[in-house]
């Protein structure tokens, strides 16, 4: 869903449509691998973007459809774990994926460090997660 001023989102959606466009034509070099690598690309890195202001040491900034949500000291110091599981968790229910997203938890979880860090990507997890399923019942005018 593109918000009216939200133009971060309207040029992301310009990119992929200009990957599109690139990709449907014959003198354009490339495999569909590579061309689904350059779209996950830009995905990732608008959501990189995205994420960085909305996560502070303090809290997860409001979306459109969920309230803030505050962290504690503890995880507010790990905030680069923290949007990281939320990133994992943004691809997980991507259609574009096939990993269930408890497996994408399980796997992405290995590469943090235990301890705080470990705790900080669980929890930013949930939270993505819990933002995502409450877009999709305001979207689609199911109640959570």
């Amino acid at each position: 869903m593109t918000l009216p001023d939200d133009s971060a989102l309207l040029h992301y959606e310009a990119a992929l449509a200009g990957i599109a466009r690139l990709r449907g034509q014959a003198f354009m070099a490339g495999t569909e691998a590579d061309w689904d690598e350059l779209r996950e690309h830009v995905t990732q890195a608008f959501w990189q973007a995205r994420m960085t202001p909305r996560v502070t040491p303090r809290e997860v900034a409001a979306t459109p459809y969920c309230r803030a949500i505050p962290l504690l000291e503890r995880q507010g110091k790990h905030v680069e774990a923290l949007r990281k599981g939320m990133l994992a968790a943004e691809r997980s229910v991507s259609t574009r994926y096939t990993v269930a997203p408890w497996a994408a938890l399980v796997h992405g979880r290995t590469a943090i460090a235990s301890g705080l860090p470990r705790h900080a990507y669980e929890y930013g997890f949930v939270i993505r997660l819990y933002q995502l399923l409450l877009e999709a019942c305001a979207t689609s005018g199911a109640s959570p």
